[in-house]
Parts: C-alpha cells; structure tokens; sequence
C-alpha cells in the first residue's frame, strides 16, 4: 500500500487489524481513517478515539430513507408473527 493513504472500512469490523491501523495512522502511514465499524463494539478501542485523523461511526453509512423503512417493515412482520404465535 502506498504512503498517505485513505482507508474507509464499513465492511466487518473483524476484517481490519485495529492495533496495526492505528499504528499507521500515528506514523501518518496511513494518512486518514473512516470507521463504521468495529472489531469490539460497542466497546471502541479507545485509541482511535485519541487521533485526530479518524472519524469514528456507528453503523450509519448504510442508512438510507429506504433502509430504515425496510428495517421498521421487517421488526413490524417478525413483532406480528410472534404475536400469531403466541395467540
């Protein structure tokens, strides 16, 4: 990988080797970091929270008007099936 570098991961959390990335960061190897996610959430390694060339989210970057209303849709289907269930 090149010098200064951007690296944005919204991927798995587990698919990034956090002690690594943050040393890259500190050494401005990598030059910026986006974060949606995280290797232990919701407890953040509270290093990245230290640099200033982070930005830290939780979970928004895949969240779209139509996301959301697919979301609401699904809890209200699986709330109505359990509540056939039970009946």
């Amino acid at each position: 990988m090149k010098d200064g570098v951007i690296f944005i991961n919204t991927s798995r959390g587990g698919v990034v080797e956090e002690k690594s990335l943050i040393y890259f960061l500190k050494m401005k190897k990598i030059l910026f970091a986006g974060l949606d996610v995280f290797l232990n959430e919701p407890n953040i390694n509270y290093e990245f929270k230290l640099l200033e060339n982070v930005i830290l989210t939780n979970h928004i970057a895949g969240k779209t008007p139509e996301s959301e209303k697919r979301i609401l849709l699904e809890i209200f289907e699986k709330i109505n099936n359990l509540k056939e269930r039970m009946m």
